[in-house]
């Protein structure tokens, strides 16, 4: 069955614009229910060609001088798969390759790695530009992922990231399965996999009430890795509940169940007892009236954490637009009212007055943009700091008067606490004002009218410790390290009402990190304040003017 005529059912993959973490996430759970290795390799080969409108993605195994390709996906190019030496396609790539450096060619034709004979092989194979990820096991190169093109192409770093993401994610479940299939097939050889392979591993023997049903097994081998994989030390020869006394009835009932019936199971779980989650596959060993099962498990509990974050990411990216939107049109509809009135003759509205309205909605629509310009030019590296002697008082004073406005509206009282001693940056005079009046306008956003501001510096060592604390609203324990990602006031629910976009604590982020810097959000929680700390590195003080 070649690529091409695969089941739909094998996978659903992310369409080309989504974001390569939906891609990801849609990878994951198009391979989890295979259980052959040649499908996991033709599945993710033909997802991430179709993501990436490549033309052949293929892994190629390293046997001796020669590259292997059982297996490839293609789309206009003839498929590559059999046997071919290695050298043909470039010696100083694959000398990369065994270095495990990831190759991206963008133009095979103008290459200065690649010989005449090389470019001339790969032309033939309609290659013109490719991405090619080696994987090391061991010290050495074994298998690699290739991503063509029959035409020159530039890809960018996200392609080549993602590239090597699926790579190292569909070999690491080739390799389980390749375990799987040989503890399967010989029982004799299982002690070898038991020393060398990286997920934990054990053989338990279901434990059963005076009513038969399982209440607890105890285990009877672990491997090396079982330890750090479970947190569980000296296990042979002891019970789970003797270790565990919460470990839940979930785990006792699923191996019961594989020992009493000899059905293979494959799962993902929680064992909350061990607060862990883990990726298992549990196959009986011996007969019914053995009661023994060989349990094979990953844990994988940062996997999960990080495919959370990568759906709160998304759905922060959802709600942003949802506040874009929202943010764009609030001053659209003014505009619109004064226009269609002015056309009207002005009716007996004041021309001036329009004039007005149309002239503070639009300035509202070029901070909007001129704010999501500034996050683009940040996140891109196009910033360029001008960087010169600076004295952080003078900064706070131009904050101040950047965010008095917002202040006084709000009714706040602000207390300014400037350094006692001078202290000099090498820095960039606007851009650091930029800092400090983001963070004094948002303790005015988020604090009720009538509340109150403190901004103050100090020396610690080296650095300059800047502080914007307030009595607001606060911030929740887990919000705390989000608060300066990208769309991040969209978690703030009913706060929504105070306005932007959320990328004000962003910039702040960026541009504290330009300089060297550091900043921290501090709260005791919702409606205990919260402050934001600036750590800046201190010029170097010329000798003889060193405070005492």
């Amino acid at each position: 069955m070649s690529i091409e005529s695969m089941p739909p059912q094998l996978g659903v993959v992310a369409r080309r614009g989504e974001s390569p973490q939906s891609f990801l996430l849609a990878l994951n759970d198009a391979l989890r229910p295979l259980a052959k290795a040649a499908d996991i390799l033709a599945t993710a080969s033909r997802l991430l060609g179709q993501y990436l409108g490549a033309n052949r993605v293929a892994y190629f195994e390293m046997r001796g001088p020669d590259y292997i390709i059982e297996r490839d996906f293609t789309d206009g190019v003839p498929s590559l798969e059999g046997r071919c030496p290695a050298v043909s396609f470039g010696q100083h790539m694959l000398a990369l390759y065994r270095a495990g450096q990831t190759v991206v060619v963008n133009d095979v034709a103008s290459h200065p790695l690649l010989s005449a004979d090389e470019r001339a092989v790969q032309a033939e194979a309609s290659v013109a530009a490719y991405i090619g990820v080696p994987l090391i096991k061991n010290g050495e190169f074994v298998v690699g992922l290739g991503v063509h093109s029959q035409v020159p192409r530039d890809w960018t770093p996200e392609e080549v990231t993602l590239v090597e993401d699926t790579a190292e994610r569909t070999w690491a479940a080739v390799e389980r399965l390749r375990a799987e299939d040989a503890l399967s097939r010989s029982e004799q050889h299982y002690r070898t996999l038991f020393d060398s392979i990286d997920q934990g591993l054990c053989i338990i023997e279901v434990l059963f009430d005076d009513e038969g049903r399982p209440n607890d097994y105890r285990f009877l081998q672990t491997n090396a890795a079982f330890e750090r994989h479970t947190g569980l030390l000296n296990a042979t020869g002891r019970r789970m509940r003797e270790m565990a006394p919460d470990h839940e009835a979930f785990w006792y009932e699923t191996y019961g169940h594989i020992a009493l019936t000899g059905e293979a199971m494959r799962f993902e779980h929680a064992a909350e007892a061990l607060e862990r989650h883990f990726d298992v596959s549990a196959f009986r060993i011996g007969g019914p009236l053995d009661c023994k099962v060989a349990v094979l498990f990953s844990d994988i509990t940062e996997r999960k954490r990080h495919e959370q974050a990568l759906r709160d990411a998304d759905r922060r990216k959802d709600e942003f637009l949802a506040i874009l939107a929202h943010e764009l049109r609030n001053p659209l509809a003014p505009i619109v009212n004064s226009l269609h009135i002015l056309r009207g003759g002005g009716g007996s509205m004041n021309v001036d007055r329009l004039h007005d309205i149309l002239e503070r909605q639009v300035s509202h629509l070029v901070r909007l943009v001129d704010d999501l310009m500034e996050v683009s030019r940040i996140t891109t590296g196009k910033v360029e700091l001008r960087r010169e002697p600076v004295d952080l008082a003078e900064v706070m004073k131009s904050a101040i008067d950047t965010s008095r406005p917002l202040i006084d509206a709000a009714g706040h009282e602000l207390s300014v606490a400037l350094p006692a001693e001078p202290l000099r940056l090498h820095a960039d005079a606007v851009r650091l004002t930029q800092v400090l009046a983001n963070l004094l306008n948002n303790a005015a956003k988020y604090t009720p009218a009538g509340g109150r501001i403190w901004l103050s510096a100090r020396r610690e060592g080296a650095q300059a410790v800047v502080s914007v604390r307030d009595n607001g609203m606060g911030i929740h324990a887990d919000m705390l390290d989000q608060v300066f990602e990208l769309f991040a006031q969209a978690d703030q629910g009913t706060h929504r009402a105070q306005g932007g976009l959320g990328i004000g604590l962003t910039l702040v982020r960026s541009l504290v990190h330009l300089h060297g810097g550091t900043v921290q959000a501090c709260s005791d929680g919702p409606g205990r304040g919260s402050e934001f700390l600036v750590r800046l590195p201190l010029s170097p003080e010329p000798a003889g003017l060193t405070p005492s």
